[in-house]
């Protein structure tokens, strides 16, 4: 094994080139004996965290890249513990060795290696990667999120929405009522649903708002309400199934003995959507 404590016998000079991962070119020259590592440490070669370890073999930080035909006339083979290391070494290839297990000899005069990026560099330009494409994300999303418009003209259609309190249900409400349609605001808290209906008839200019009251959870509310609608007799052309909760810390049933995410999100909507199916299909036929 040698290192950077070996002797260094000869006092030949051979020429050695280092090149980075960015093609910067450091021409220097050392005594025949001394390791690469040798060489970077005395010609104070600016190669960032070169050789962390100083020669002990706990570390990859002197990989270098030789040429093939350089690194078969090497004198020496990596011995295990070398191999080890190039394990953990970035941007790894064939002829890859560890600086401070090169030694010179005359026979490596004029000797150019390529030096890899090192581990840190890579994890900091990675990093660096993630922030611009997550900075891009979030400019891309605030500037289209919630831009779309509706084109067409919807005074002619009739609009179900459940979960119209708040968040995306209340938004497409109001932009459903701005193009004219007729909206219908399915929700569990009525008060609140009268207040959002109230909102949106103002900004709207659109006095066909309606407050319907439906809970999701309870399969009694979602008969209840779809036989009450569907005697109106009003067509149904957009049904919106937007409600849903989440985040509920412990198991909670609902009266139907189903689980109440399920019920809420899933279960009350595939019925609520099954009730109101013959006068959707109407409308579709229709139009």
């Amino acid at each position: 094994m040698h290192s950077s404590s070996c002797l260094r016998n000869g006092s030949s000079s051979i020429r050695v080139t280092f090149v980075t991962s960015d093609g910067e070119r450091h021409e220097t020259s050392g005594k025949e004996g001394d390791t690469l590592l040798d060489v970077v440490v005395d010609k104070n070669i600016p190669l960032d965290g070169y050789g962390a370890c100083e020669g002990t073999l706990a570390c990859s930080t002197c990989h270098v890249i030789l040429k093939q035909e350089d690194f078969d006339r090497l004198p020496n083979k990596p011995v295990d513990e070398e191999l080890d290391m190039l394990d953990l070494a970035v941007d790894l290839s064939d002829t890859s060795r560890l600086g401070c297990q090169i030694t010179l000899t005359k026979d490596l005069d004029g000797l150019e290696v390529t030096v890899p990026m090192d581990l840190m560099t890579c994890v900091w330009l990675l990093l660096a990667v993630a922030v611009i494409i997550a900075v891009g994300i979030k400019v891309v999303a605030k500037l289209t999120c919630g831009r779309y418009t509706i084109k067409q003209d919807l005074s002619n259609k009739t609009v179900l929405i459940t979960g119209a309190t708040g968040g995306i249900g209340m938004v497409a409400a109001k932009e459903l009522a701005r193009k004219g349609a007729s909206v219908h605001l399915l929700c569990r808290n009525a008060q609140k649903a009268e207040t959002v209906c109230e909102e949106i008839k103002r900004d709207t200019g659109n006095d066909r708002v309606f407050v319907w009251s439906l809970d999701t959870s309870r399969l009694s509310s979602v008969r209840d309400f779809a036989r009450k609608f569907l005697a109106t007799s009003h067509p149904i052309d957009i049904l919106i199934n937007n409600a849903g909760i989440a985040w509920i810390q412990e198991r909670e049933l609902t009266e139907d003995g189903l689980e109440m995410t399920m019920a809420t999100n899933h279960f009350g909507h595939f019925l609520l959507t099954n009730l109101l199916l013959g006068t959707l299909l109407f409308e579709v036929i229709r139009s």
